[in-house]
This record gives structure tokens, C-alpha cells and sequence, in this order.
């Protein structure tokens, strides 16, 4: 049995799988109460299926960026509980499992982001490669309006946008940016981190040195913008 844990976004999740897929799973807003609810909605869901932390056999987990609070509180959780166990941990970001949460154009140039506050996101360009999903930047977080220009700056033209908790005015907000710069948004998808696409994601990558990562040495990925720029 694995559980996945997915508590970067507004919305949060939990998922119980076996070989043969999920056998329970949980989504719930965290509303500033995830410290005290994670723990007791993962028990709630163990418990309801008969099983017991013991019979957890790896865990798999968002490591963000995304929610400071929840990403600090999931990772916490699931180290603590695969220490206690004595199972692997594997870390996932956030941005990946976006990447990887729809069906996208054969050979097409995706940014992926996630809100980050008010006209900010972290985000992550990806192309798509068959069912594969390559990195073509890394991992940022900054202004819509910077990100619009890193877009063109890698040479993009057009890409199709993958956004999770993004606000209505942001989302206006990118895509006149974009307009601006050239960049020609092909379709918007809106989707969310999920427990289940965090599993989905581990179960790729089954022989990645991560799948052995002991406890204390995953780390959540927090990204922020320099304090100093360039001259």
C-alpha cells in the first residue's frame, strides 16, 4: 500500500493505492486548520478501509512550491510518518504533477503554474514528449508579467497554459501579457495538484534513487524571488 499526499493548493488530498489503483482517497480545503486535519483525515481514511499505518509499504509526497504552511505541514507529515514506519519516501513537485494531470497536444510547449499571491506564480515550462514531460526551465516564482517575458525569452511563440488556483483577474492579467509579448496562448487549462497525480507520478519513476529517499533527507522546495536583482 502507498499513500500520497498532495497539500500545496488551495484544496488538499490524500490517497491510499494498491497494485491494481486507488483504493481510498480524501480532498478537503486545509482552511488554515491543515496542522491539526491532515493527520486526522489521513487516520480517518486508513482506519475506514481497515488498515493501519503499518501496512503502508511506501509514501509518496507533494514537496511544492505552492502554500508555505502546506507544504511544510505535508512534508512534515509524511517524513514523520515513513520514519516511524521505516518505509521510503518519495517527493514530488508540485509543478511536475501539473505537468502531468491532463491531456496535452503531441509535442506541446506547456507553462505550468501555480498561484503564488496576488499577480504572482510559481511556475515551470515543460514540453511534452509522448507521455513524458521534460523541463525546459527551471522552477520560479515571479510577477505575471515576468513570467510572460521568460516565456518569450526561451524563443516560445505559443504554449498551452496549465494553471492551478489561479484568480480570474490574474489569469486576464497573463494572457494580456502574453498578447503583449507575442506568446500565443493555444488553450487554458485549470486543474490542481492532486494526491492521485502525485502517486501516478511515483509509479513512473519506480527505480528513481528517490523511492529509497530516507525521511530526513527530503526537503520541501521552496522558491522566491531574489532580494537583489541585477544592476
Amino acid at each position: 500500500m502507498t499513500l500520497s499526499i498532495s497539500t500545496s493548493g488551495l484544496v488538499c488530498s490524500a490517497a491510499i493505492t494498491s497494485g491494481t489503483g486507488i483504493v481510498a482517497e480524501v480532498s478537503f480545503a486545509h482552511e488554515m486548520r491543515l496542522l491539526e486535519s491532515l493527520a486526522t483525515r489521513i487516520h480517518e481514511m486508513l482506519s475506514a478501509q481497515g488498515l493501519v499505518p503499518g501496512d503502508l509499504c511506501s509514501i509518496a509526497c507533494d514537496i511544492g512550491p505552492g502554500s508555505y504552511t502546506g507544504v511544510r505541514i505535508g512534508v512534515m507529515t509524511a517524513k514523520t510518518l515513513a520514519w516511524a514506519i521505516g518505509c521510503p519516501v518519495m517527493g514530488i513537485g508540485s509543478l511536475e504533477a501539473l505537468a502531468y494531470a491532463h491531456r496535452c497536444s503531441t509535442n506541446a510547449i506547456l507553462a505550468v503554474l501555480l498561484r503564488s499571491r496576488k499577480g504572482h506564480a510559481y511556475w515551470q515550462i515543460y514540453s511534452s514528449a509522448g507521455a513524458q514531460r521534460v523541463p525546459r526551465s527551471e522552477v520560479a516564482m515571479s510577477s505575471l508579467a515576468d513570467l510572460s517575458r521568460g516565456i518569450r525569452r526561451l524563443g516560445l511563440t505559443e504554449c498551452e497554459l496549465v494553471v492551478c488556483d489561479l484568480r480570474r483577474e490574474d489569469l486576464e492579467l497573463l494572457t494580456e501579457c502574453m498578447n503583449d509579448d507575442g506568446v500565443r496562448i493555444l488553450r487554458t487549462i485549470q486543474t490542481a495538484v492532486t494526491a492521485r497525480s502525485i502517486d501516478q507520478i511515483a509509479r513512473r519513476r519506480p527505480h528513481s534513487p528517490m523511492a529509497a529517499s530516507s525521511a530526513i533527507e527530503m526537503l520541501p522546495q521552496y522558491v522566491t524571488e531574489p532580494l537583489i536583482g541585477p544592476p
